[in-house]
């Protein structure tokens, strides 16, 4: 499953997979090894749903841009 996560992570512009990347790549890890272990799966918090809502936003603008 990290490998289908790294391969869309490779869907965003270079400049956001070298800035975000990794982080979420470790989020991604972190959340799949609670799920293995029977956690129940967080909610994301507010913010972090105000920057993905932000950052495909931007995408959007940047790939508009273009």
């Amino acid at each position: 499953m990290r490998r289908v996560i790294a391969a869309l992570l490779r869907l965003y512009p270079a400049r956001f997979r070298r800035t975000l990347g990794d982080d979420m790549l470790a989020t991604f890890d972190e959340q799949w090894r609670e799920r293995a272990n029977g956690a129940r799966p967080r909610a994301p918090s507010p913010a972090w749903r105000r920057a993905r809502r932000s950052s495909a936003c931007t995408d959007a603008k940047e790939e508009m841009d273009v």
